[in-house]
């Protein structure tokens, strides 16, 4: 997203992760990670990765995002000034802290857990939205900058898996009785994204991620998982 939004010239080399291998074997398919992929830029596999002029592989996604916005001209996507560049390093660093509980609640087997693990995701964000510009419609009120690169795709796909697979809002409609003091915030920032073109040429494929997560529904089980649930029903 970072590279459509500075509008670069790049080649994009889709590199399966796990989950895709396993459902791959399970299927009788063969998938695996490229060899040249785990040999010369990232021994752990793990995506994303920017190569570049022969240097050093740059790899995490937050760390590939600054990079591109430090080396190509183009729209700034981080504050030039120093105290707004810590806000919005601190923000990716605290919405980071959120993102386990989401897999968490997903993968999740035992029904009696589902509140509490649904009031932690509920405090993350809550949090994560009170560190917004109280206007908007961006984390930074007009300005689009990483912060809001950084947190879109795990908003994109969870707002589709948590209520398909937990039966839970992790963006409460307007008016349910899900909805709270920060839904407001929340549901004009994601319109705000869903209206970016970067944001719609890069977003993942709906149906791919429902194979993917099921995978964590059913907390990586071939057989016996939990999978669709009737929390928040």
């Amino acid at each position: 997203m970072t590279a459509e939004e500075k509008s670069l010239s790049y080649e994009y080399i889709e590199i399966p992760i796990s989950v895709q291998i396993r459902l791959a074997k399970n299927e009788g398919r063969e998938l695996e990670k490229p060899a040249y992929y785990l040999k010369d830029v990232n021994p752990a596999g793990e995506v994303p990765a920017i190569t570049l002029d022969g240097k050093a592989p740059i790899v995490e996604s937050e760390i590939c995002s600054e990079f591109l916005d430090d080396n190509f001209a183009g729209t700034r996507l981080m504050p030039e000034d120093p105290f707004e560049r810590a806000r919005a390093r601190l923000a990716m660093k605290r919405f980071s802290s959120v993102i386990p509980s989401f897999y968490q609640f997903l993968s999740n087997q035992n029904p009696e857990e589902d509140e509490a693990k649904s009031q932690k995701i509920r405090q993350g964000v809550e949090k994560f939205v009170d560190q917004m510009d109280a206007e908007g419609p961006y984390f930074f009120g007009s300005r689009f900058t990483l912060v809001d690169i950084f947190a879109a795709p795990f908003f994109d796909r969870f707002r589709l898996m948590l209520p398909f697979y937990r039966s839970f809002a992790l963006i409460p409609e307007e008016g349910s009785e899900g909805d709270t003091h920060w839904g407001p915030r929340l549901r004009q920032w994601m319109g705000a994204i869903d209206s970016r073109p970067a944001f719609q040429k890069t977003k993942g494929d709906y149906q791919l991620y429902l194979r993917i997560y099921e995978s964590y529904a059913n907390n990586h089980k071939e057989e016996g998982g939990r999978g669709r649930s009737e929390f928040g029903k």
